[in-house]
């Protein structure tokens, strides 16, 4: 009888062993299958771009190969999937310092003013909800927290790369730039921290404007701006 039973238990220890492979196996094959439909994926992007900036005439603005550069630019996206892209671009330019500044300038204004619509909104939303608030003080906090925000967007855009094309000796330049919009929700939020010194804001409030920005903010997609160059 104890023979039996121990036969029993080993066969049945067996057979769970066996099971746990087959869904590994499962699981393996799931994962491999998934690894390679996301390569042909990214292999697709990737040539969809060389073909797009081949066709219109753009080069990279690089010491580096165009195939080099937009593989760095698609593998730092598919490493960090919350990443945003902005393009800035500029048009009509002679001086490629200028073209660059200039694009560089509209991105930060077209990221400016997204932030700034969402933080307009954060105060409509939470602090309007007050109505002991006058409006005043409402503007003036408002136009306060967004003006700090637009000082310190350098830290937010990280430039990855920038193509050009030139026509009748003016360029048209474009610099994409990855959003770091972690950095911009803690400068947000260190700013709300001080300003509860300095307005009536609470606690409360600050971080209901911090979450609101940021969610809002997650919700977008990629942006692209066009600017007149010199």
């Amino acid at each position: 009888m104890t023979i039996c039973l121990f036969k029993f238990f080993k066969m049945k220890k067996l057979f769970k062993l066996l099971i746990l492979g087959i869904i590994s196996v499962n699981i393996c094959a799931c994962a491999t299958q998934a690894s390679l439909a996301l390569s042909k994926a990214l292999d697709k992007e990737y040539k969809q771009k060389l073909n797009e900036y081949k066709k219109g005439g753009w080069k990279v603005d690089s010491d580096r190969s165009t195939e080099v550069v937009i593989l760095k630019h698609l593998n730092k996206l598919e490493a960090n999937p919350d990443l945003k892209v902005i393009a800035g671009t500029s048009t009509n330019c002679k001086s490629t310092n200028v073209c660059k500044q200039v694009a560089l300038n509209n991105a930060q204004n077209e990221y400016a003013r997204l932030v700034s619509g969402k933080i307009e909104g954060a105060f409509a939303t939470i602090i309007k909800a007050n109505a002991n608030r006058p409006q005043e003080e409402i503007d003036k906090m408002t136009g306060g927290l967004i003006n700090e925000v637009k000082a310190d967007l350098s830290k937010v855009l990280e430039p990855s790369y920038s193509i050009y094309r030139e026509k009748g000796g003016l360029k048209e330049y474009k610099t994409f730039f990855f959003v770091n919009e972690a950095a911009l929700i803690g400068n947000l939020e260190t700013i709300l921290e001080k300003s509860i010194k300095e307005t009536k804001l609470t606690i409360e409030e600050a971080r209901a404007i911090s979450k609101f920005v940021g969610d809002e903010l997650r919700k977008e997609s990629s942006i692209e701006t066009n600017v007149e160059g010199e």
